[in-house]
């Protein structure tokens, strides 16, 4: 609504008795509030005054209406002469703020009946994820925009001290949340979600000792402490170091007292003590530099409301019980803003908001509202609530968020939220509002010349003039009945249909009624129901009324036929809600049984091929839209049909694609291009978007918590006027709007998650499951969650931040690695995601939220869910599996080879050969367990279950040992263990290749091996070396010869060669080494 105000100071009267009749009626220096009046048949909307205790005029839509009473006394105080003065000059005034719009402040109410543990708000703040941290009088409660967690404490445990004022929270470093209260401290970790009741400690951690009874943590995360003997001291984090900044005992503190308030404006912080001294501290140089007596005991130890926020250019607010003062940095003078009096009235908070504009909190008298380039005072004495209520009491915090969110909470009604995209389209009514219930059934609309628009509804017929929000009734005897249309002809004259009296011809201001019949009128009051008119380029006038569409005639009111009479098939067209004109001979007409064309030249009737389709057929029509691409919208009962002659292609959306109803009501084009639909239950906002499968929309659905009216929206209760306006009719009266002047919630908003459910039971911090602990931080904190094979039935919560309109929050999710698609789904607060059946794997759940405007966020919230297989399953087990296989294979083969005489098998590389590359310099650190269950289990099978001729070591190392120089593997294991009887030999050049390490031909003959491959000439002077040295035994060296001569004993170049199992049978008779 359009709207203007100012403010006139007068040097020689005062205006106190003058009642000025503002947006809803007049303000009385009684009570400084407004009463509604009704005046000409004039209605408004309620307006805030601007100021309090002042002297001031307030001028609203554009009308200056003075009660007689009042003026008579603004006479007698400062006669005519004043007069003559001032009016001229409020109206020169008021000329220039003519096109001046008002912000309309409207509030969301969440109490108890929203999950708030209870109405009694003490402080507020935002969390890192950007949570809204709310302390009541009884209980914390952290706040998502879908649900509240609440934290109680245990009373016997918290930190006591003398700490006297209001409570106010700061985060640290750590994660954790430091909450000051009346008579005690808590702590609260926030990344398990549970209190430290350490203080004591954690505070000794930092060099305090003694009883605190104040702190601070600047924007830099460091401690200011104030102890119970008045010390104050600054911990600073980086360097963890504690150092005193003044001494309780020093004659500074004796005079000026402590710190009761700080804030910090990049290197300067701002210190106000007890007695109103101002000084700041320097963090660059670490000392103070400057000191402000402006409040010397003006502020004292009784003033216990003390705020300081500065704005983006460093100059400071200071709020303090009686008083709101602004420092300018530049120019280093204070400036008064706002005052304030009366008994038991005091300022009890304040905040900024994103634009600098202040909010205050007063404890009798309301919100005042500061602009922060003016200095001009809105003051809000009630707040007007979105549910069409007020709410009045003490406003005990206020708090601005860091997406343009203003949090108000009150002594013990709530918590109220403000946004300047709430209310996105303005509310008008016919009637005077007393309630969100109004029964106006606003049926049709018509821009006139003059650019008001005429409203039809169930009070008959009103003119409404946008630019300034007033409204009349016009011909208040008639039309007194329900108005279904109201339409203007080429000649000027206005035709207004109605439920039961016909049709009014509106023409040079005379009303003329005409009805079609009075016959039995009491037994059929239906007969004159007259629901739109059409008139043809050829002067031809065509209604729609009782039976359906007629041949009208302007001079009596009569049908001269009804088209059904020549077209029977139009017979079950018996209710048609609206005519579209096509051309100026062919109109649509849609009703309750379906639509189709009708040309007034050639007589003629058809329905498109498209909607005789048997989807399309069977269906209420209630509106059409052609669209400057030419592409037509229906608006059905079931959804809007949307066709493209271009392609032949239709489409229906629904309530699936984000339609808030599928019976659409009206249909219109803004200037952009966006298609707007009313339903049964809102408005939608439709643009056309581009997806991989071709042309799609995107739609948002808007409801009652964006300013709508609550009921239904009326069949084409419509408008699109010239300057780009769009209305839309309701049961509880009419929303209109400019598209382009809309405020969107542009937050870049992030998910977070609330909750993790494992077989529809949530999990808790530290508390076991199935026997063991799956979170050891809350969910919105935790990045991988691990779980076994049978725990794979889960359900994720998450949350869209979604402060403005949380019934309306949209997401975008998958599973990465289970999902094929992303998931888009639009949710009323929580959204939620449910998954089972996973099989063991590694998953990544990532989620996008986009608010109710659809603006979606940059940056998603994820969490890694790991599945563990069942034992069975393991990557050990497989291993397992895959060496018995491999054993199992080799001992097979092993069998069939030396089942031919003189054949043998030779078994490598023995053992742990991971890799080729390097493979001569790899070592391989294991467990002797791996070495035994993995790495040598499939020798062990081959060698038990076949006994190969031979064996041949490996390169590498195993556990910084070469394999051929290992006894372990090649004795203890493969000899004595599994019993192996053939020959073991190095791989070729073992002994010459090695890159690290010393491996000699004796240590391997130690070691195991029978052959060193294929024996170097220094392998040679080794062997005999070691021999003299005695290293090396000649037992050793004949159990080389024995195993070695046996290979070739059983080789097919022996003539006596047997088949080398049969050897085992009595192997002594082969050979004996003495």
């Amino acid at each position: 609504m359009k709207k203007s105000i100012f403010y006139v100071v007068l040097n020689q009267m005062r205006l106190k008795d003058v009642f000025l009749a503002t947006a809803c009626g007049k303000m009385s220096e009684k009570d400084g509030r407004f009463s509604t009046m009704q005046q000409n048949n004039l209605y408004f909307e309620p307006k805030y005054p601007t100021s309090s205790g002042a002297d001031c005029l307030s001028l609203s839509n554009h009308h200056l209406l003075f009660e007689r009473k009042a003026m008579d006394t603004v006479k007698r105080k400062a006669g005519k002469r004043a007069i003559r003065t001032v009016v001229p000059m409020l109206f020169l005034l008021l000329a220039s703020c003519l096109h001046a719009q008002d912000r309309q402040y409207k509030f969301r109410l969440i109490d108890a009946s929203d999950g708030l543990s209870d109405g009694q708000i003490r402080s507020l703040t935002m969390t890192e994820e950007g949570c809204i941290a709310i302390k009541t009088g009884f209980i914390l409660n952290i706040y998502n925009g879908a649900t509240f967690d609440r934290f109680p404490y245990d009373k016997t445990r918290k930190y006591i001290w003398a700490y006297d004022r209001p409570p106010k929270e700061y985060y640290d470093r750590e994660g954790r949340m430091w909450l000051k209260e009346l008579g005690y401290l808590l702590l609260l970790d926030m990344k398990s979600g549970q209190y430290d009741y350490s203080v004591s400690e954690v505070l000794a951690s930092m060099g305090i000792n003694r009883r605190l009874k104040n702190l601070f943590i600047d924007d830099y995360k460091n401690y200011w402490f104030v102890t119970e003997d008045n010390t104050v001291s600054f911990y600073d984090v980086e360097q963890g170091r504690l150092r005193t900044i003044e001494d309780g005992g020093s004659e500074f503190t004796r005079k000026y007292g402590v710190p009761v308030e700080m804030t910090q404006y990049k290197n300067l912080c701002w210190i106000v003590y007890e007695s109103g001294l101002i000084r700041y501290w320097d963090y660059s140089s670490a000392e103070f530099v400057s000191q402000e007596t402006r409040f010397l005991h003006v502020i004292n130890r009784l003033t216990d409301r003390i705020y300081l926020h500065p704005d983006a250019q460093g100059n400071i607010w200071l709020m303090y019980n009686n008083g709101l003062f602004f420092y300018n940095r530049m120019e280093r003078t204070w400036k008064e803003a706002c005052g304030i009096s009366g008994l038991s009235n005091f300022f009890t908070c304040m905040d900024l908001d994103r634009d600098g504009n202040v909010w205050v909190g007063t404890s009798k008298s309301g919100l005042r509202i500061i602009d922060a380039r003016t200095f001009e005072v809105t003051t809000l004495p009630a707040l007007e609530l979105t549910d069409g209520g007020t709410l009045e009491n003490d406003i005990y915090t206020v708090f601005s968020d860091r997406n343009g969110g203003i949090w108000v909470g009150t002594l013990f009604q709530g918590l109220c939220y403000y946004h300047p995209s709430m209310q996105k389209f303005s509310l008008g009514h016919t009637v005077n509002r007393y309630s969100s219930v109004t029964s106006e059934s606003i049926r049709c609309f018509l821009e006139d010349a003059d650019g008001s628009v005429l409203i039809g509804g169930v009070f008959g017929l009103f003119r409404f003039r946008p630019s300034t929000g007033a409204m009349e009734q016009v011909f208040k005897a008639e039309p007194n009945d329900i108005c279904l249309s109201v339409f203007k002809d080429k000649g000027g004259r206005i035709w207004v249909g109605t439920f039961l009296h016909g049709f009014y011809c509106i023409e040079g201001g005379q009303v003329r009624n005409l009805l079609r019949s009075t016959v039995n009128w009491e037994q059929d009051p239906n007969q004159n129901i007259s629901r739109a008119l059409y008139e043809d380029s050829e002067g031809r006038y065509w209604a729609s009324v009782t039976g359906g569409v007629g041949r009208f005639d302007p001079a009596t009111g009569k049908i001269a036929y009804m088209l059904h009479d020549r077209h029977p098939e139009l017979r079950s067209y018996a209710v048609v809600h609206a005519f579209y004109p096509v051309d100026g001979h062919t109109f649509a007409a849609l009703g309750n049984s379906g639509i189709y064309y009708y040309d007034t030249q050639k007589d003629s009737v058809w329905i498109p091929a498209f909607l005789k389709e048997q989807r399309y057929a069977d269906t209420k029509y209630f509106c059409m839209l052609k669209d400057r691409h030419g592409v037509e919208w229906f608006g059905t009962e079931d959804g809007i049909l949307v066709f493209d002659p271009r392609h032949k292609e239709a489409t229906v959306l629904t309530e699936s694609d984000g339609l808030s109803n599928n019976a659409v009501t009206a249909l219109l084009e803004d200037n952009e291009g966006m298609v707007w639909a009313s339903t049964l239950n809102g408005l939608c906002k439709i643009a056309p978007r581009e997806d991989p499968a071709g042309k799609g929309f995107s739609v948002v659905s808007y409801g009652e918590t964006d300013g709508l009216q609550g009921g239904k929206f009326y069949e084409n209760a419509a408008l699109k006027t010239r300057s780009g306006l769009l209305f839309f009719g309701g049961a509880h009266g009419f929303n209109y709007f400019n598209p382009s002047e809309i405020r969107y919630d542009r937050s870049d908003n992030h998910p977070v998650f609330t909750r993790f459910y494992l077989f529809n039971n949530p999990l808790k911090v530290n508390e076991a499951y199935n026997g063991h602990v799956i979170l050891t931080q809350t969910v919105d904190r935790t990045s991988e969650i691990r779980l076994r094979h049978d725990e794979n039935f889960v359900m994720i919560e998450f949350s869209g931040l979604n402060y403005v309109n949380p019934s309306h929050t949209y997401y975008k999710y998958k599973l990465l690695n289970y999902d094929k698609e992303w998931n888009e789904v639009v949710a009323d607060g929580s959204g939620r995601a449910t998954y089972t059946g996973l099989q063991p794997g590694e998953y990544k759940f990532v989620v996008y939220t986009a608010n109710g405007d659809k603006i979606w966020g940059k940056t998603p919230a994820e969490i890694t869910i790991t599945i563990a297989p069942p034992f069975w399953a393991t990557a050990w087990a497989i291993a397992v599996y895959v060496v018995l296989a491999a054993g199992m294979m080799a001992a097979a083969m092993t069998l069939g080879v030396q089942k031919v005489p003189g054949c043998g098998t030779t078994i490598k590389h023995f053992a742990c050969n991971n890799q080729e590359d390097n493979r001569m310099g790899s070592d391989s650190i294991l467990s002797e367990r791996a070495l035994r269950e993995i790495y040598l289990k499939g020798f062990e099978i081959a060698v038990k279950d076949a006994q190969p001729m031979s064996i041949m070591t490996s390169y590498n190392l195993i556990n910084g040992v070469h394999a051929a120089n290992c006894y372990d593997t090649c004795t203890k294991a493969a000899r004595d263990e599994w019993g192996f009887a053939g020959a073991i030999m190095t791989d070729w050049t073992t002994t010459n290749v090695q890159i690290q390490g010393e491996c000699t031909a004796a240590g391997c003959m130690r070691a195991g091996n029978d052959m060193v491959m294929p024996g170097l000439p220094e392998d040679h002077e080794n062997i005999k070396k070691e021999l003299a040295d005695g290293t090396l035994t000649m037992a050793e060296l004949k159990r080389c010869i024995y195993n070695t001569v046996n290979i070739v004993l059983q080789s097919n170049m022996y003539e006596g060669a047997v088949s080398y199992l049969d050897q085992f049978d009595d192997l002594d008779t082969y050979l004996v080494v003495k």
